[in-house]
Formats: C-alpha cells, sequence, structure tokens
C-alpha cells in the first residue's frame, strides 16, 4: 500500500460524504422564490394579512373607541391576540418548513469494509471504503417541492378563513352586547316609568280611586319587565363572554363602547353579491388550491414510477507486498452506477388512484363552498330569516 495510513483514506471518505450532504442541503427554493406562490402571498398579504397580522401585542381595547371605529378595534385584538389565528398562522409556518424538506436529495451512505478480503496481483486489499448517493428521477423533487408550496397556498386560504370567521363572530358579538346594553336601557326607563304609575295608582286605590286589578294589572307588567330585563342581561353576560374568548381576555365589568350609532340597511344585488363572494371566498380558494395540490400529488404519483438512480465511489487500500511477485501496492479505485427497479406497480396504481379521489373530493369541496356562501348571502338578505340586518 503506498499510502499505509488508512486514517487519511477514511478522513477522504467522510469529506467526500460531508460535502454531498451538504450540496443535497442546498434548496434553492429556500428563499420562497417560486413566482407563483410569491404572487399568491403578496396578493394575500395585502387584504388579509394572513402571515402576519401587523398588529401590536396585546392590543388595548380602551383605545381608539370613538364613534363607529369601536368595532375596529376589538376586531384588531382578536387579529392579535386570537388562538384560532396564532394556530392558523403556525400551521402555515409548520406546512413552509416542508418545501425545503421535499426538494432535498437523500442523505449520502459512506461504507467501509474490512476483514478477510481478496488478495489482487497488486496485493492484499486491507480494507475498502465507499459514498453512494442516490438521485431521484430527473423531475421528481421538483414535484414534491410543487406539492409542498401548493399545500402551503391551501392553508394561507384556511387562514384567511379563520381570520374572516373570526372578525364576523367578533362583529356579531359586540353589537349583541351592545345592543343588549341599550335594549337594558330602554327597559329600565319603562320599568321607572311603571314603578311611578304603581306608585300612583296604590294612592288611587287608598282612596277609592281605582280598583285592586289596576294595581294588579300594572304589577304584572312590572314583573313581566323584569324577566325580560334579566333575559336581556343573561344575553349581555354571553356576548361578553363571547367577547373575552374572541380577544383572549378575561371577563371585564362592563366592555368600553363607542358613540351611538343607528343600523341602516344595505343596499346590494343579491345576484352580484354572491358571484364576487365565490370568487373571493376564501373557503371556495382553499377548496380550489386542494384541487390543484392532489393534481400535483397524481403527477407526482405517475413519476415515481419511473426508476431513480445511484453513483457511488470506491477506494481500496492495496498492501505493498504479496503473493505474486508483480505486487505493487497499487490502490484500487472504483465507480459504481446503479438504478432502482420499479418492479411493485400495486402501490403505485393506488398512489395514483388516491390522488384521483383527492382530486374529486376537492371539487365535490368546492361546489360544497360555493352553495354555502350563496346561502349565507340569501340569509343577510333576508332579514325575515336571519333576525336583522349583518354586522
Amino acid at each position: 500500500m503506498k499510502y499505509p495510513s488508512s486514517y487519511s483514506a477514511l478522513s477522504a471518505l467522510l469529506f467526500v460524504g460531508a460535502s454531498l450532504s451538504g450540496c443535497a442541503a442546498h434548496d434553492p427554493f429556500e428563499d420562497w422564490s417560486d413566482v407563483g406562490l410569491a404572487e399568491r402571498v403578496e396578493q394575500m398579504s395585502r387584504s388579509d394579512k394572513p402571515t402576519d397580522v401587523g398588529l401590536p401585542l396585546h392590543t388595548d381595547i380602551g383605545d381608539g373607541l370613538a364613534g363607529v371605529g369601536a368595532i375596529d378595534t376589538y376586531i384588531a385584538a382578536a387579529l392579535s391576540d386570537n388562538p384560532d389565528i396564532k394556530a392558523a398562522q403556525q400551521r402555515v409556518e409548520r406546512l413552509r418548513e416542508r418545501i425545503p424538506q421535499a426538494k432535498a436529495l437523500p442523505d449520502p451512505m459512506a461504507t467501509f469494509t474490512f476483514g478477510e478480503l481478496a488478495q489482487t496481483a497488486a496485493g492484499q486489499v486491507d480494507y475498502i471504503v465507499g459514498v453512494q448517493q442516490s438521485l431521484p428521477f430527473p423531475g421528481t423533487l421538483d414535484a414534491r417541492g410543487e406539492l409542498a408550496r401548493q399545500e402551503v397556498v391551501a392553508a394561507l386560504h384556511a387562514m384567511r378563513a379563520v381570520v374572516d370567521e373570526v372578525t364576523g363572530d367578533v362583529r356579531r358579538a359586540y353589537w349583541s352586547y351592545d345592543g343588549a346594553i341599550r335594549e337594558i336601557e330602554v327597559l329600565e326607563e319603562s320599568r321607572s316609568l311603571l314603578t311611578q304609575i304603581d306608585s300612583a295608582v296604590s294612592a288611587r286605590v287608598r282612596v277609592g280611586n281605582a280598583s285592586q286589578a289596576d294595581l294588579l294589572r300594572i304589577s304584572r307588567e312590572i314583573a313581566a319587565l323584569e324577566n325580560q330585563i334579566a333575559e336581556v342581561r343573561r344575553r349581555q353576560q354571553t356576548a361578553s363572554a363571547m367577547l373575552a374568548r374572541l380577544t383572549s381576555r378575561p371577563v371585564p365589568e362592563s366592555w368600553p363602547r363607542g358613540e351611538d350609532s343607528r343600523w341602516q340597511k344595505p343596499g346590494f344585488d343579491a345576484d352580484s353579491l354572491k358571484r364576487l363572494a365565490e370568487q373571493g371566498s376564501p373557503k371556495v380558494a382553499e377548496a380550489q388550491a386542494r384541487v390543484q395540490a392532489f393534481h400535483r400529488q397524481y403527477k407526482l404519483a405517475r413519476r415515481d414510477r419511473k426508476p431513480d438512480f445511484m453513483v457511488g465511489f470506491q477506494y481500496g487500500a492495496v498492501r505493498a507486498g504479496g503473493l505474486a511477485p508483480s505486487a505493487n501496492g497499487d490502490d484500487q479505485i472504483a465507480g459504481t452506477v446503479g438504478v432502482s427497479i420499479p418492479l411493485w406497480t400495486d402501490r403505485y396504481d393506488a398512489a395514483e388512484r388516491e390522488a384521483l379521489r383527492g382530486m374529486g373530493e376537492s371539487l365535490a369541496q368546492v361546489r360544497a363552498a360555493q352553495d354555502r356562501v350563496a346561502y349565507q348571502i340569501d340569509e343577510a338578505a333576508c332579514p325575515d330569516r336571519s333576525g336583522g340586518p349583518v354586522a
């Protein structure tokens, strides 16, 4: 062996393996430079700021409550601290971390062979070291990355849906709370008036100018008002608890309120609004993104039928002396090229069928989401069914 130290050969092998591993770990899409995805993320960022709501931590609800803008302060607090929104944000970031994983090459394999090895004409082989790298069929890693990116897009639309849902819940809870307080104020004024009437009737009963029946009717009216006030107070407490849950805050004695405002009947064309809502609904967009994800999964399943490749390098350390007079100790260097044989096709067939079933499922979900949007618009346009205007 011309290089008596096996340590140097093993070090060289490990260096080669580490270099291959470092190259495989580099992901050209790590900076999220995909143009199509970047455009979608930018559009969603301009509308709902999906990955970062851009609000200060734990917004003070007591600030900025002048006029109708009070509801915006509650919405800002919910977007800042609502755990459902935070969970949706973390889910997007979690799925985003799958992109470099999907694009990465498999780890290279280092080998060390020792023992009673063959004796060649050049001398006795002491040991063999090698490194092997598996290479998927060209385009496979790109297809996996596209699938991972499409999952991120679907998660972004799902987060938009969570933001819209929380925003709507905050509006309904706030106006329910505000309406309950205003209703209690009116009922208490009526109760005060009936109490004055009750005192006057009681005085007339004492002088014989009114009957006990008149006094009893007024007492029943007062009792009915008391029950109604108690029911409205329960509704107020429910709305207060809902606001506390949505904004992730403890239930206070009372929530800050803005100035007086009156409902105005919204004017819109239901059919036009349905078309706009179906195009912009995050639920519809999420289902459509799922269709695209399963389409990419189907393409990846078809590509998985292609063979993978394997390349390798071996180094054999040969001893300088040997049985043959011609032994010269020249070390052995060899390369390996291999290819996988996709022989068992049942799993590939099942993967393709799964992707096709997923596309069918997602297409049905698109239709279901569109139907839900249309129904919600019909509900909003019909006060008799919805119970009043929508916040």
